[in-house]
């Protein structure tokens, strides 16, 4: 039985994580949300598979002990010893040019963004430590926006998401620096396209992107399914500490 920790599973592309792994036989999948309260009903009722296992957590980015409390319910509550992939997918966005964010929102997106996944891959090594597999998994998911070096390219969009791609940088260097420190851990950052969630279309309707908005974006079940398939066929020493798009093809940092 394989265990994987989603953030961000209420809706969006960490709830088409959800969909999917549910449907996998004898797999338990947490999904780690802001408020429980709200969504527990909702995602209870994801059909699932023979012996498939949900388990719901609080876990809000925005407060630096929730990581850990998330884990301690884990381990008394729910009698979970052991993890095997996480994909850290929380996130949020303000679409923004760079010379008119303010100090406020920057601190928001990096610590949402960035520092909560930090703070959630240090409260869980001991769970992934102990994953049954014996090569556990660290996905974050990350956004072409991040990328430095794309950044000439990605100027030529009307949305320009600097809080965001900022944060998202420095999640990449997190996920670069953790290859190389927890030589134990598969750790990899992932763009995952243009996926129909919130986060995506209320981008859009912010800046009235009418070109943005008539796109065709994945569903998040297809992009969370192109995501699980290309990592999973992957290795530590094929994908550990880089950077891919949802088809496999690699990013520049």
């Amino acid at each position: 039985m394989s265990t994987f920790l989603i953030t961000g599973a209420s809706r969006g592309l960490g709830k088409g994580f959800l969909v999917l792994l549910l449907q996998r036989p004898n797999t338990t999948v947490i999904a780690a949300i802001r408020n429980p309260t709200k969504f527990t009903a909702e995602l209870e009722a994801i059909p699932k598979a023979s012996g498939a296992k949900l388990i719901i957590v609080k876990l809000d980015g925005a407060i630096d002990t929730d990581a850990a409390l998330a884990v301690q319910e884990l381990q008394t509550k729910h009698n979970i010893t052991s993890l095997d992939v996480v994909v850290a997918n929380a996130a949020i966005a303000d679409p923004s040019p760079i010379l008119e964010n303010d100090p406020s929102s920057i601190r928001e997106h990096f610590q949402t963004n960035a520092i909560a996944p930090l703070q959630l891959l240090k409260a869980i090594k001991p769970l992934l430590q102990a994953s049954k597999t014996g090569s556990p998994s660290y996905i974050a998911i990350s956004s072409i926006a991040g990328s430095i070096e794309a950044q000439e390219f990605i100027t030529q969009f009307p949305i320009q998401m600097s809080p965001y791609g900022a944060s998202k940088a420095a999640l990449n260097w997190f996920v670069r620096r953790a290859h190389f420190e927890e030589k134990w851990l598969t750790t990899v950052a992932l763009h995952p396209g243009y996926v129909l969630t919130d986060l995506a279309s209320g981008a859009a309707d912010d800046l009235g992107d009418a070109d943005l908005k008539d796109q065709k974006p994945m569903s998040p079940e297809k992009s969370a399914g192109s995501l699980l398939e290309f990592f999973e066929s992957g290795t530590r020493e094929s994908i550990g500490g880089k950077f891919f798009q949802w088809d496999g093809k690699p990013l520049p940092w």
